[in-house]
């Protein structure tokens, strides 16, 4: 029973995907805070030109609230594109969230 809260209480990493064009690193920061406490943001950009490739990854302090916000989030209709979120298993989390 121990194993399972922590395992709910844990950092937990969320998959966003098909990201509007202009709904940066600080936007994603910022409306995604409405579901809890926001500790990492990782937007995946290219190498050459800085631009965001669409897709990236928002850890949230716990993992009950990363999952209701991919609940939430997943299949959102924002700025013309429907946004694909999950929660990511913990074995495949890199440790610095590597979106290149």
């Amino acid at each position: 029973m121990e194993d399972e809260e922590d395992t709910a209480q844990g950092p937990a990493v969320v998959y966003v995907g098909h990201i509007p064009h202009g709904f940066y690193e600080d936007q994603m920061r910022e409306y995604f805070s409405q579901y809890g406490k926001v500790e990492r943001v990782k937007l995946s950009r290219s190498k050459k030109t800085g631009r965001s490739k669409g897709y990236g990854f928002i850890e949230f302090e716990s993992n009950s609230v990363a999952s209701i916000a991919a609940q939430s989030m997943n299949g959102y209709l924002m700025f013309g594109q429907v946004l694909d979120v999950h929660v990511v298993e913990p074995e495949k989390v890199q440790e610095n969230f590597s979106c290149t």
